[in-house]
């Protein structure tokens, strides 16, 4: 295979998703540079046990936030539900 078809098979370059997919990586690289400069701001007044825990709560409570959401949207019409199970090679 040329490199001319592996590029035409991949799609058209430029598209939407590709454009979505790196706004992801920008907000994803602001969010994360913006974290230890507020760790250390907030660790003058909060001791690092405490701080841990809010930190630990807070993903936790996300975490289980998307899986409720996620999980809702597996429901079939009859009010049963899908089992999932994901397999990696």
């Amino acid at each position: 295979m040329t490199v001319e078809r592996q590029i035409s098979a991949r799609g058209p370059v430029g598209t939407a998703g590709d454009t979505l997919a790196r706004l992801m990586l920008v907000a994803l690289c602001l969010l994360w540079g913006v974290t230890w400069p507020a760790m250390k701001i907030a660790l003058i007044e909060i001791p690092p046990l405490s701080m841990r825990t809010l930190t630990a709560a807070a993903g936790g409570l996300t975490l289980l936030t998307v899986s409720v959401a996620w999980f809702a949207g597996l429901q079939k019409e009859d009010g049963s539900q899908v089992a999932v199970s994901l397999t990696a090679k």
